[in-house]
């Protein structure tokens, strides 16, 4: 991977070190035209005083039309120089972060662990896996946790619920006529819907334990 970086980071700089030799050749060239459009134009003015006092003379050249010019060289130079400048600062930056990935790639493959520097970024690969693994069945088992905790408090509810229906048919029992068979079922049936929730209250804990230490 860090070979690939390598790689890549230099065909950037190849290609930015041309850039920058063509904006320093461009500015070469308006700086000249810079020179010589504002040597022509004090040229012309020195030339318009002198025949001023001897008569008048013919210029080819337009006083405004080269002031005109001399002001767009001047900005032509003024951005080239800027660009050139923000080139030469992206290949200091690219230079630099080279670098910096040579030397890390240097220092891993001088480690004595036996491993490629691909082998070892395999390794780190997977070890971020088993912790996404981790952190994801983290969440199942709180999710599973919660869903404990709502049937505890549902078989809780439930309880409650025969606790009452269990009284009402006691009462009932107690002041009709039924045979003792029928009341004895009843019973029966109060005594194990208790026993199923306490057993129930008591396997949740155990449930809860068994969780935290996965």
């Amino acid at each position: 991977m860090l070979s690939e970086y390598l790689c890549s980071a230099q065909s950037d700089l190849s290609a930015k070190q041309d850039i920058m030799q063509v904006k320093a050749q461009r500015l070469a060239l308006a700086q000249d035209e810079y020179h010589h459009l504002n040597t022509t134009l004090t040229n012309l003015f020195s030339s318009r005083s002198s025949l001023s006092s001897g008569g008048s003379g013919a210029s080819r050249w337009d006083p405004d039309l080269l002031k005109t010019d001399v002001q767009m060289a001047r900005n032509r130079v003024g951005r080239l120089k800027r660009e050139l400048h923000q080139i030469k600062h992206e290949v200091a930056n690219t230079e630099a972060g080279m670098q910096t990935l040579a030397q890390v790639q240097e220092k891993l493959s001088g480690l004595t662990t036996g491993y490629s520097v691909e082998e070892a970024q395999a390794i780190v690969s997977q070890l971020k896996n088993i912790e996404e693994s981790l952190r994801a069945g983290e969440k199942e088992k709180m999710e599973l946790i919660k869903s404990l905790t709502v049937l505890r408090h549902d078989i809780i509810s439930a309880e409650a619920t025969h606790a009452i229906e269990a009284n009402i048919e006691k009462s009932h029992e107690k002041h009709s006529t039924a045979s003792q068979t029928d009341f004895c079922g009843e019973v029966n049936l109060a005594i194990t819907v208790p026993f199923f929730v306490c057993f129930c209250l008591v396997l949740y804990p155990i449930v809860l334990i068994v969780l935290i230490d996965l």
